[in-house]
């Protein structure tokens, strides 16, 4: 299975730090949505096409840019974990000051500055970037909801792909008999993994990856979970902030939901890319099992109801409950006689 994204550019590498936020949260009662967060620096860059590989097919529609958002400081100040401040605003670019740096982040058209294409296997998203020499920034989100991957699993037969992609989720044996289950999911996630990337990919492209200087990974579930293990050894665990973070998942999450970030880097990225592999644990209501206990409850007393009246209706007819009273009459009867 190849479940490494790729990212690469049109002119030679160039030096970049890339943040990727990868979350796993609840939807409803059913289901989890998965969704990637990418968010990239192209340091001193004279602009072009970018181009991102994600190993799934079909989700042209699912990309959206999200760095419009970072407008507002305080979301700002949360993602560069520094104190910035935003200046010189357009409409599709706008220039954020940190103390070391200043980045201008580009937030792109998507019918006009995004060319999608199936190939290796899986979706391209190539991003052509203003040809000026700047510290470019770029931040979109790619999602798979839930129920489109219901309607590719009859229309496109993709639901295997789809889900199994970066993640995998496992139920213990038994667990059907619990109203209550606990479930394990386990994420095998990769960047530039040459090892684990379509040969013909890797032909055409990987003179041309992107020198990533610096490579941060946030694993973002909700706080009712249990983080197990990680391959790598994280650098970080906190709780996110609702008040700061509700914006930025608006219309992907409820405002009171919190949620938890495990965090791992690596600098400089070593040349056969980068991997992990981590477990979380979650619990879930076993609605299959609640509704076949309803079920039998339910079954069980209408078989007790039928029987019962259709009992009585024998009896009924036989005159049982005549005869059976009539019994009891005539043996007080005969009591009192012999007391007299």
């Amino acid at each position: 299975m190849k479940n490494s994204v790729a990212i690469w550019t049109k002119s030679p590498p160039i030096e970049s730090d890339l943040h990727i936020n990868y979350w796993i949260i609840k939807r409803g009662i059913f289901s989890r949505d998965h969704f990637l967060d990418f968010g990239i620096k192209l340091l001193n860059w004279d602009g072009g096409i970018i181009t991102f590989y994600i190993p799934i097919k079909n989700i042209g529609e699912s990309l959206i840019d999200i760095s419009d958002a970072l407008r507002e400081r305080e979301l700002a100040n949360a993602l560069f974990n520094e104190n910035c401040k935003i200046t010189s605003s357009l409409p599709k670019r706008f220039q954020i000051g940190l103390p070391n740096e200043k980045l201008t982040v580009f937030t792109f058209d998507k019918n006009n500055d995004v060319e999608t294409v199936q190939r290796y296997d899986g979706t391209l998203f190539s991003i052509k970037i203003p040809e000026e020499n700047k510290n470019w920034y770029l931040r979109f989100r790619v999602r798979i909801p839930y129920f489109s991957a219901i309607i590719n699993l009859f229309k496109l037969k993709t639901w295997r792909t789809i889900r199994s992609s970066f993640s995998k989720k496992h139920t213990p044996g038994g667990s059907f008999y619990q109203s209550v289950r606990s479930s394990v999911e386990a994420v095998d996630f990769r960047v530039n993994n040459k090892r684990n990337l379509n040969l013909s990919l890797l032909d055409d492209n990987q003179d041309r990856f992107l020198k990533l200087r610096t490579l941060h990974f946030f694993l973002i579930y909700d706080n009712d979970e249990e983080f197990m293990f990680s391959t790598a050894k994280p650098k970080k665990v906190r709780l996110l902030e609702n008040d700061v973070w509700s914006n930025y998942l608006q219309g992907v999450s409820g405002n009171n939901r919190k949620y938890c970030a495990t965090h791992w880097s690596c600098s400089p990225l070593a040349e056969e890319g980068w991997e992990i592999f981590l477990k979380i644990r979650f619990a879930s209501s076993n609605v299959l099992t609640i509704g076949c206990y309803i079920i039998l409850i339910s079954l069980m007393a209408f078989i007790i109801n039928i029987s019962s009246a259709a009992f009585y209706d024998k009896f009924k007819e036989t005159r049982f409950f005549d005869n059976l009273f009539k019994i009891g009459n005539l043996e007080g009867h005969e009591k009192n006689e012999n007391l007299n």
